[in-house]
């Protein structure tokens, strides 16, 4: 069987886009691939003609040899990814790009509308009027990519001086992701703009999805080639939740996806990692791990702090619980989806008796209690007893005992590092009776 020449694919329209953009006919751009690649054109013997219409096919049909990639992305001065459409421009490269552009009309003072916004926002911004004129103006032509309003778009040629075409060229200012949500009947598809964005969309939905108080709520997120996926299952619920999202651009047709930048990829992943990790108390991640892999492996660490510091350690315990005792109890609450609940004020109990010894010895109007990611106890004496020392003296952490006997972070709701607090807060207000 005859063997065919590799090929690489192109995304016809932004090679088109690209050569549009530094004024290049098609018959230039075949010259100054010829130029870079003497064996373009049948090593210089094919005439102009030929060599542009071996061109046009390119630009036509998408495909060419890598090697003839290579000197396109040269000559375009892109990165060769970009050629496939799968990069997007570097937004702070993009913002330069953009704030260069308005300062060389700037210092001309012939843009009449532009000097005017730009005395608008140096009015609100002292000395970066500049810099928020650029972003308002980056963030507005990267929105009217996806509704290609003309209004807008001939308000932004006359503030930036550029075509339409480059206009519409590929902008990354915040990022449009599309993104799409369904739930038993309810179905829903959005397109959002930044990572911050997403963050937040996420967050209310959860919040809007009707179930029942349970502690067995879990998360899945994985990727699926551009795509970030959830999955969020409810107990007492027979299908989960999805979320699904993707990094798009705007172009004629409407929106296509696209790879997501590095800096986009960074902050996903810390971002949806401390919301999995504060609205779940099993998740599992990118890596396909769940944590935890079973209650029966949750521990408490205790971090004790040196009186009157604020930083230095003296001393790390762990507290567990009396697993063949608690297995009596876990089927019948783990079946009403409260199994990690159960687990919790097992623990709980287990490190009132390790602390509460220890906390009555001091008033305990002394002592207070906080929390967030964890819970903290904090020593407070009056001015009288100031000797004693003010500041953290321990550290509450849900933790994982792993089968290798190492001990790793676990996800642990907020809503139950409250109800922990306020347990303890409990024992010191029943110490005053």
């Amino acid at each position: 069987m005859k063997k065919g020449r590799p090929s690489f694919k192109l995304d016809t329209q932004y090679l088109r886009r690209l050569r549009k953009e530094r004024q290049l006919t098609q018959s230039a751009m075949s010259k100054a691939i010829s130029s870079h690649y003497p064996s373009w054109g049948c090593n210089g013997q094919s005439s102009e003609e030929t060599m542009t219409a071996d061109y046009q096919r390119i630009e036509a049909k998408g495909r060419t040899s890598p090697q003839v990639a290579e000197v396109i992305a040269k000559v375009l001065d892109v990165p060769i990814a970009f050629l496939q459409g799968e990069v997007l421009p570097d937004s702070a490269e993009y913002l330069k790009k953009i704030t260069l552009l308005l300062n060389d009309q700037i210092a001309t003072g012939e843009n009449k509308k532009l000097m005017l916004a730009y005395s608008e926002f140096e009015k609100a911004n002292a000395g970066k009027g500049l810099e928020r004129l650029a972003e308002d103006i980056s963030k507005r032509i990267e929105v009217v990519q996806l509704g290609r309003n003309p209004s807008e778009l001939a308000d932004l040629i006359e503030y930036t001086g550029l075509s339409k075409t480059e206009i519409l060229m590929p902008a990354n200012c915040d990022g449009h992701w599309f993104v799409t949500t369904t739930f038993r009947e309810s179905y829903r598809v959005d397109i959002l703009q930044s990572t911050v964005g997403i963050w937040g969309y996420i967050c209310d939905r959860f919040k809007e999805f009707p179930r029942l108080p349970t502690s067995d709520e879990s998360v899945r997120i994985w990727r699926d080639g551009f795509w970030y996926r959830i999955e969020i299952y409810f107990p007492l619920c027979h299908s989960p939740a999805r979320i699904d999202f993707v990094r798009c651009e705007a172009n004629e047709h409407g929106v296509r996806w696209c790879k997501p930048m590095q800096r986009d990829e960074l902050s996903i992943l810390s971002l949806l990692k401390d919301w999995s990790f504060h609205s779940f108390n099993f998740s599992t991640l990118f890596d396909g791990a769940p944590t935890p892999q079973t209650v029966e492996q949750l521990r408490f660490k205790i971090i004790e702090f040196e009186n009157g510091s604020y930083g230095d350690v003296i001393d790390t315990q762990y507290v567990a619980v009396d697993l063949d005792e608690f297995r009596i109890h876990q089927d019948r609450n783990k079946n009403r989806g409260h199994s990690h609940r159960l687990l919790t004020e097992w623990l709980l109990y287990e490190l009132k008796n390790k602390l509460y010894p220890i906390l009555i010895t001091y008033p305990s109007e002394y002592w207070s209690v906080s929390g967030g990611e964890h819970i903290e106890i904090f020593l407070k004496p009056s001015y009288a007893d100031r000797h004693i020392g003010i500041g953290i003296r321990y550290r509450i952490q849900l933790v994982e005992e792993l089968p290798s006997g190492k001990n790793e972070s676990a996800p642990w709701r907020y809503v139950d590092i409250e109800r922990a607090k306020k347990t303890i807060e409990s024992w010191l207000i029943s110490s005053r009776n």
